[in-house]
């Protein structure tokens, strides 16, 4: 199967099955990757999935992983590549845990502010209410002052 890029156009003409369909092509094809980069994971994985297949335990989820740890202890999958030290493998479990507690740190800072920002909106417009409605109230006096003053005028001149 051919991919091609995700365009809106494409996202229209795309089913649902057609994305479940690109989506395993792509796990296999890591998948395949991982097999051909590691053989004792195949091994690992025939071991791990034959267990499940004759015992159907009820978490076959946790068993399965259970099962690959259990094949992992008995032939080691070496990890190709620049080995980390235990110590160096922690400051990066830090580093990456210090990066998502700051994160979601400025994150909660942003929402404080959001929502002082549109506290803030909303008291200015009420006040601008309260302001209009003083104004219309003062308004409202004066015209019944200057209506009665010149009926009084008026009056006046009469006599």
């Amino acid at each position: 199967m051919a991919f091609c890029s995700l365009t809106p156009e494409n996202k229209r003409k795309m089913t649902s099955t057609e994305s479940d369909v690109r989506m395993q092509n792509a796990i296999w094809m890591d998948m395949a990757a991982f097999l051909t980069t590691y053989p004792q994971l195949q091994k690992a994985l025939k071991y791990g999935l034959g267990a499940l297949v004759r015992t159907r335990p009820p978490d076959p989820f946790s068993f399965l992983a259970e099962k690959l740890r259990e094949a992992n202890r008995k032939e080691k999958i070496v990890v190709k590549g620049k080995a980390l030290t235990e110590e160096e493998a922690a400051v990066r479990i830090q580093a990456r845990g210090r990066g998502m507690r700051d994160r979601q740190i400025v994150k909660e800072k942003k929402q404080e502010a959001q929502k002082q920002k549109a506290a803030t909106r909303i008291q200015s417009v009420q006040r601008g209410i309260a302001a209009r409605n003083r104004t219309e109230a003062l308004r409202n006096a004066n015209i019944v002052w200057l209506r009665e003053l010149f009926l009084r005028l008026c009056s006046d001149s009469k006599v």
